[in-house]
């Protein structure tokens, strides 16, 4: 399986191109743990390769041109992507700190994060167990202590209210 982190940068304001913005990220020992990527121009796409890394990012200028105000000159969607989940987990975080305290983008969207997908649908499974034992033990704890119509007794008007809310919704 092929993990991508995909995100949308604005406007830096010494980066007006996709030519100085590829060197901003290429050049970075910190963002490629020392390994200089290989650079590959195809259709006007510049990827940023790293075998070692198994890691590849795909610089996309957008056409700021047609946009209804002017604040926008450049922005680029960046597409990170690897069979490794590990390295892509790594490279994300690092990738984010590069580009706001190296690139300085004020304005980072996350557009696809396959990472943070695969790890919510790990962790859900336990949250939801965890959630249903939670629920059983209160049930049986308070049936046997405070009776059947235990939610009445220790309910308080707002929590009941909020409970008909939610039903009603």
């Amino acid at each position: 399986m092929k993990y991508s982190f995909e995100i949308l940068c604005i406007e830096p304001e010494d980066l007006k191109n996709e030519k100085s913005f590829s060197k901003g990220l290429s050049f970075s020992d910190s963002l490629w743990k020392g390994k200089e990527p290989e650079e590959k121009v195809t259709k006007g796409i510049t990827s940023l390769i790293q075998p070692e890394l198994e890691l590849e990012v795909k610089i996309v200028p957008l056409d700021t041109s047609k946009m209804f105000t002017d604040y926008v000159e450049t922005a680029f969607i960046l597409t990170a992507a690897s069979k490794n989940f590990n390295e892509l987990e790594e490279f994300r975080k690092r990738l984010l700190r590069h580009l706001k305290a190296k690139l300085s983008f004020e304005h980072i969207r996350i557009l696809r994060d396959d990472i943070s997908t695969f790890i919510a649908n790990d962790l859900y499974p336990k949250i939801n167990e965890v959630e249903n034992t939670l629920r059983r033990y209160l049930v049986k704890f308070f049936t046997q202590r405070v009776g059947v119509d235990w939610w009445e007794v220790t309910a308080n008007k707002k929590m009941i209210e909020k409970v008909k809310m939610r039903k009603k919704r």
